[in-house]
């Protein structure tokens, strides 16, 4: 499952809007739960089955003006270890968390972040890419067999 709501649209936390905390945490956070809740069982009845949850990179390292989307990718990781404690999958961390994807909402993210802070976006893409190891995609997925 790969879907998310951005941080283009939040604040400095004691600024942040309550209602952009909910929104994200329904889509970032809501969605992947319900996702395993209705197909996770069904998993372990048949005896196979994956679901891959995909986090962020802000689910390891906080971004400024980011609390809720830092917060639901957090809980990503979280939920995922969970569900597969839940399966029996002791040592099995399903998510994955890729490094600065230049997609259409990690634009709009920087366009919006540039022009609050009165910069340009080339800068908030350098100041983004610092704070991330320079190593490609990881993965937290591993195998049980």
């Amino acid at each position: 499952m790969n879907h998310g709501i951005g941080s283009a649209h939040e604040r400095l936390v004691w600024e942040q809007d309550p209602e952009v905390w909910r929104e994200t945490m329904r889509v970032n956070l809501d969605g992947p739960f319900e996702l395993a809740r209705l197909t996770v069982g069904g998993m372990c009845k048949r005896g196979f089955g994956r679901l891959v949850f995909t986090s962020s990179t802000a689910g390891e390292k906080a971004e400024r003006s980011g609390s809720a989307y830092t917060a639901s990718k957090h809980g990503v990781i979280g939920l995922a270890r969970a569900v597969a404690q839940d399966a029996g999958h002791s040592e099995s961390h399903p998510t994955q968390c890729c490094l600065l994807v230049r997609t259409a909402m990690a634009e709009r993210s920087a366009k919006t972040e540039a022009e609050r802070r009165g910069i340009s976006v080339e800068q908030v893409w350098r100041e983004r890419a610092a704070i991330y190891p320079r190593t490609g995609c990881w993965s937290r997925a591993r195998s049980r067999r």
